[in-house]
């Protein structure tokens, strides 16, 4: 894609290939899906990377909206939820809380020791609920946080250490 680019772009018809393209990536994940696994393959998109393809390509672009269209439609990666949750955190703070709340919750029922990942969401979390001037939901966040895993005696320490609300 990136190289189709460079050449359209030289030649001042990117536009045009960047049609050719996208009906050509629609083409292909189509035929991907309509192929039945027969186990020699050694990947295959599925529901857990989705349109990640897609989504990459559009935030390489700068389309941030279409990109998260992409993702709403077909999924994509955990990495690229996240780059997308980053990227709306101003205009779309609604969307950025949902994401990394989901991804703290993921990462708190798989994790056993190390919480420096779930933790720095949880600042996250923390930074847009306050520059919203929804410090009260952070701190009903936190204190259901605490009931929720407080058998994750280290998570639990980590947020006394950083004085969050008991």
């Amino acid at each position: 894609y990136e190289q189709i680019h460079n050449y359209a772009e030289a030649r001042g018809d990117w536009e045009a290939w960047r049609v050719k393209c996208w009906e050509h990536l629609r083409k292909v994940r189509e035929e991907q899906k309509s192929k039945p696994n027969d186990g020699r393959a050694f990947y295959r998109d599925d529901a857990a990377t989705g349109h990640s393809e897609e989504v990459r390509i559009l935030l390489s672009e700068g389309r941030s909206e279409e990109a998260w269209d992409e993702a709403q439609t077909g999924g994509c990666s955990r990495d690229l939820w996240l780059e997308l949750a980053k990227l709306r955190e101003t205009d779309h703070h609604e969307d950025a809380l949902r994401l990394y709340r989901e991804e703290i919750a993921r990462k708190l029922d798989e994790v056993t020791g190390d919480y420096s990942e779930p933790f720095r969401h949880i600042l996250k979390v923390r930074e847009i609920l306050l520059r919203t001037e929804q410090g009260d939901k952070f701190r009903s966040y936190a204190l259901f946080l605490r009931a929720e895993y407080k058998r994750k005696r280290n998570f639990i320490k980590l947020l006394d250490t950083n004085r969050f609300p008991a």
